[in-house]
């Protein structure tokens, strides 16, 4: 049996926690599409698109049921809780778009080593959204250790088998809401629909708001998202379609200066987002 593509669902999520409220039929709308465009780039293996609403049920049923205290890492699937221990870092890339070794802080305001100060010594439970390969989680729970933190178990939304493997031969304790064994890749929406919060990769030098999203013109599909090279530039061209179609329903009046996340190279300016994105596509 050929191994899925999995798409986690987070983008109204994420754009709720910003003030922004997608209606549900453009929640629908990036699901029903943003499966097809896959699908079509991936006409032998099956698309599983994994619910929001779903992962943050379970995922709080989890960490409740753990003796331990947590430390969320990421904004994705908390749904009102609150959590009381937070670090916001992920791994980085070089604006060419080359990967950087090691951790960078997803917080404007907070360095890593800032933001572990304010975590107390002891032992916890880490909690993210989705352990593919393990490496990010193994970073960030040396990082911790240094200081007196313990991790003795990971919770996350989605775990990949190779990531729950290599996190789990360090004695840590792994469980996740959805597992697989393998996977052609696993990407969240954000990564794909321009303007989400915490969407691409985040880029050394360049503030949170600005990142490299897996799409061209920016980032690379093919690298990033498994997307064949010779798909790469019609979905691009789709997922910008998407993006348009998607803030046209949420809010078309919506300023480049007001939206969470942009790609690098967009321009703080009051112009209409999606006439920027409009602007991109043709140029592709």
């Amino acid at each position: 049996m050929k191994h899925p593509y999995v798409i986690s669902q987070d983008a109204c999520d994420l754009l709720k926690q910003f003030g922004i409220f997608p209606s549900a039929e453009a929640k629908t709308l990036v699901q029903r599409r943003l499966t097809q465009i896959l699908q079509d780039s991936f006409p032998d293996n099956e698309v599983h698109f994994i619910s929001d609403d779903e992962m943050t049920i379970r995922l709080a049923k989890m960490v409740r049921e753990s003796p331990l205290l947590s430390i969320w890492q990421n904004r994705t699937y908390r749904g009102s809780h609150l959590p009381t221990n937070t670090i916001e870092v992920t791994r980085a890339v070089l604006p060419s778009g080359e990967n950087t070794p090691g951790l960078t802080s997803r917080n404007d305001n907070l360095n890593i080593e800032e933001q572990i100060a304010r975590i107390p010594h002891g032992d916890y439970s880490l909690v993210d959204d989705v352990i593919f390969s393990g490496e990010s989680t193994m970073c960030l729970v040396a990082l911790l250790a240094e200081k007196g933190i313990t991790i003795k178990e990971v919770h996350a939304a989605i775990v990949i088998g190779n990531g729950h493997n290599v996190v789990s031969r360090s004695g840590i304790k792994v469980s996740g809401v959805v597992t697989y064994d393998n996977v052609v890749d696993e990407v969240c929406e954000r990564d794909f629909i321009i303007g989400i919060p915490y969407g691409g990769r985040a880029v050394i030098g360049e503030p949170v708001r600005k990142s490299l999203h897996y799409v061209l013109p920016w980032g690379k599909p093919t690298e990033w998202a498994s997307i064949p090279p010779k798909h790469a530039v019609s979905f691009s061209k789709r997922c910008l379609a998407l993006s348009i179609d998607f803030w046209e329903m949420v809010n078309p009046k919506i300023k480049l200066s007001e939206v969470p996340q942009l790609p690098v190279g967009a321009p703080d300016e009051d112009v209409y987002f999606v006439d920027y994105l409009h602007q991109m596509l043709e140029q592709l």
